[in-house]
């Protein structure tokens, strides 16, 4: 810049500036997706095991509802079967918020909002 007119340093000088002050937005841009990027990882993560948990219990109920009998000779056999029920019946009100929690996300993440990531 020794070497250059008085007009044209500051010229240097103005974009210099407005370069620095670009790349200072660009920068807290990237912090900010990152930000959102780790947040969207995180409940990702959550759901990955709010799934798995799911799918481990409806392997289990679902073993449980087909582990009957067909024929049910007496009413012993039906009133067991029918607390095996009842108890199943239990077990899916328990898990009913691990089910809400994923239908929330679901209902959360529509394609329409991808392009806010």
């Amino acid at each position: 810049m020794l070497n250059t007119e008085a007009v044209g340093a500051a010229k240097i000088q103005d974009d210099t500036e407005n370069l620095k002050a670009e790349l200072d937005r660009l920068v807290g841009d990237v912090d900010e997706l990152r930000s959102r990027l780790g947040n969207k990882q995180a409940q990702l993560e959550d759901l990955g095991k709010a799934l798995r948990l799911l799918q481990d219990w409806l392997d289990e109920a679902e073993a449980k509802a087909n582990s009957t009998e067909v024929v049910l000779n007496d009413l012993s056999e039906k009133k067991a079967l029918l607390e095996r029920f009842k108890s199943l019946q239990k077990e899916i009100t328990s898990h009913s918020d691990l089910v809400n929690k994923v239908h929330t996300f679901f209902g959360d993440s529509q394609p329409n909002n991808i392009h806010r990531y």
